[in-house]
């Protein structure tokens, strides 16, 4: 099962426009309705540094290092329990390939982008921290709730959807 409190929560809860992340301690971030100067071009600094997508609306954005992040990409929860192991979000480039897109780079990421990655405490699991909200969405959107509950009932996320990335059933019950 997937627990991340407060995975698509809203951020307005601060008066201030000017906050700092622990992935980036020297540097304040300033929020945005829309980056100035923003031409929705493919090059620049137009790149959210967590999920590697354009950032055409609400951002953060840091003028010292040209850094940007969405506002849920701010927000990601620092761990993600997923079935019995705790994951950790790392911004460093993954050394396995993501469990759920099966890759090390995302999508349109560029080479001084790597993206952040939620990575197993023995380094041997990682989701890209795009890939694992997508997931909790999927599941989500087909989950047969009935009701108006935001909160996803039931999750479970398998291991790995390709049978050749799981580990045998002694180590099914044990991660690392």
């Amino acid at each position: 099962m997937i627990r991340a409190t407060g995975l698509l929560r809203p951020t307005w809860r601060s008066s201030t426009l000017t906050i700092h992340h622990d992935h980036f301690k020297d540097s304040t971030f300033q929020f945005f309705t829309q980056l100035p100067g923003y031409s929705g071009s493919p090059g620049g600094y137009n790149y959210c540094e967590a999920c590697v997508k354009p950032t055409p609306g609400f951002v953060y954005h840091c003028e010292k290092n040209g850094c940007n992040l969405h506002p849920c990409c701010f927000n990601l929860p620092t761990k993600l329990q997923i079935l019995d192991a705790e994951f950790e979000l790392s911004d460093k480039k993954l050394s396995e390939k993501c469990l759920q897109c099966n890759k090390k780079r995302l999508n349109g990421s560029t080479a001084g982008i790597p993206g952040w990655s939620y990575v197993a405490a023995c380094n041997k699991y990682n989701y890209h921290a795009y890939c694992s909200t997508n997931m909790l969405l999927e599941k989500w959107e087909k989950a047969d709730s009935g009701n108006d509950c935001l909160v996803p009932k039931n999750v479970q996320q398998p291991i790995c959807e390709d049978s050749s990335l799981c580990r045998s059933k002694e180590e099914e019950s044990a991660w690392c």
